[in-house]
């Protein structure tokens, strides 16, 4: 039920790594009732700003990345690669997979004039249908401008549309997605002195179960670091689970490219 940050950033695309429930009771799908929806803080557009979106997240046929990865102690050379798989067609819908081990997953956006929107983000549709289907997509990089300091952010409440603890009625959920653009910086991307647009993309959803009232969070936090015509150059990842510990943390750093047709290494 953890909210992973695919590709945060376009992030890790991993399906949620705490998979556990509140309780033993195998979960069962209840209708979800309309929540009152709730509009997006816009960003206020001042300079300097960040570059658009589609030079931030390329998403072209043939796109791929390959990265390093970090967890813990641990790195792993290529230890994590992504890669258009399909699109964009006609709709600007794409399909991104992202393999890291034995592990294969995907993950879909669709490109819009307004930006780079995530479709069912986190995969949110598995564990909370009420939640996806409020939520149906995130507008993960937008094309407006931001300022340094600037946040975009998505707060949710209604129907979890499943019911955990058995009782045979839906739980409730309450969501929070806050964007903030943290300005620019210069970071060494594949051996060279880079100008990157930093982000801190932060998630939180609160579970109430309707037997007993008592709640579990889990929340996800990716710092991402994009360079225009390359894509995501670093993240770094903590998601924390329904007992408050942290479930995973890793660092994702770009070793080599392929974007617009255009190879990119050390």
């Amino acid at each position: 039920m953890l909210l992973a940050l695919a590709g945060c950033g376009g992030g890790g695309g991993d399906a949620p790594a705490d998979t556990s429930t509140p309780s033993a009771v195998t979960p069962t799908p209840v209708s979800p009732s309309a929540s009152e929806p709730t509009t997006p803080t816009p960003a206020t557009p001042t300079t300097p700003a960040t570059p658009v979106a589609s030079e931030l997240f390329p998403l072209n046929t043939g796109d791929s990345w390959v990265y390093d990865l970090t967890s813990g102690e641990v790195t792993t050379d290529s230890g994590l690669t992504r890669s258009v798989a399909s699109g964009p067609d006609a709709s600007g819908n794409v399909t991104v997979t992202q393999v890291e081990g034995s592990t294969t997953t995907s993950e879909q956006y669709t490109r819009t004039d307004a930006g780079v929107l995530w479709r069912d983000p986190g995969h949110v549709s598995a564990y909370l249908p009420g939640l996806a289907a409020d939520w149906p997509s995130w507008l993960l990089w937008s094309s407006s401008a931001m300022a340094t300091g600037d946040t975009r952010t998505v707060d949710k409440s209604g129907d979890a549309g499943i019911d955990y603890d058995g009782d045979g009625k839906s739980e409730a959920y309450v969501l929070s997605a806050v964007q903030t653009y943290r300005g620019r910086a210069t970071l060494t991307v594949l051996g060279q002195a880079t100008e990157v647009s930093q982000y801190t993309n932060a998630y939180r959803i609160d579970i109430t179960l309707s037997q007993t009232g008592m709640k579990y969070t889990v929340s996800a936090t990716e710092n991402v670091s994009l360079a225009a015509g390359l894509g995501v150059v670093q993240s770094d990842l903590t998601e924390v689970g329904l007992t408050g510990a942290v479930t995973k943390q890793q660092r994702l750093t770009l070793r080599s490219a392929r974007v617009a047709g255009v190879d990119h290494s050390r």
